[in-house]
């Protein structure tokens, strides 16, 4: 089956227009998950571009927000509390969109050695895990 690729528009005067996304609005999304997950008690940790922007550009890059949790971490009452803050879960993922800003958790069923030992990396004043080594969660 073929995924849909999603584009995100903000419509104005009944027309759609495609709204960059800036480092203040990625940031403000960044911390907005991080909170929820904190409010959940469940461990999270970056990768994708949000992970490689933020580990070589220092400073947070791209089109959403790319985070990952591991399985054994999401109990029926964290699920429960991130569907009542608005995550969609499906299968293998879950989304939230925060101020026109798609955040992407992925869902890792299986066991991987990187993220056995995780490492944290620190941005503005929080700490976020990453993978070890931190590559892999590319």
């Amino acid at each position: 089956m073929k995924k849909k690729k999603r584009t995100f528009f903000r419509t104005t005067a009944n027309k759609a227009v495609k709204v960059p996304v800036t480092t203040p609005d990625l940031e403000n999304a960044l911390f907005e998950a991080e909170r929820y997950f904190e409010q959940a008690m469940c461990k999270f940790f970056l990768m994708g571009e949000t992970l490689r922007s933020i580990k070589e550009d220092g400073e947070v890059r791209g089109k959403f927000i790319d985070l990952g949790v591991q399985s054994k971490n999401l109990t029926r009452e964290v699920k429960g509390f991130l569907a009542s803050w608005g995550f969609e879960l499906t299968d293998g993922s879950m989304c939230l969109m925060v101020k026109d800003v798609p955040v992407r958790v992925r869902v890792l069923d299986k066991f991987y050695p990187w993220l056995e030992h995780q490492d944290f990396c620190w941005y503005k004043v929080t700490q976020f895990n990453t993978p070890n080594p931190w590559r892999e969660g590319l």
